[in-house]
């Protein structure tokens, strides 16, 4: 995972299968969760806050901030932990 990531944080759990366009521009913070089929549209620099979950299937577009769920195509913040 990590060859194929910008960044990665420590204690981050990623679902099987993790779909990513570049990677290279993708960040991921710690204490981050990722569930099954998670999609990154990584053309611009995507960055995934500390402490985040996002959802099944859901399609990040953009940046997510830390400490939230979100989830949805394209994934928006539903809940702020």
């Amino acid at each position: 995972m990590v060859d194929f990531v910008g960044h990665l944080g420590e204690h981050v759990e990623i679902k099987p299968p993790p779909f990513v366009d570049y990677g290279t521009q993708l960040s991921i913070g710690e204490r981050t969760f990722t569930s099954h089929n998670l999609t990154t549209l990584d053309a611009v620099p995507i960055s995934i806050g500390n402490n985040s979950v996002i959802g099944a299937g859901s399609v990040v577009t953009g940046d997510v901030p830390a400490n939230v769920v979100a989830v949805g195509n394209p994934a928006r913040v539903i809940k702020n932990l």
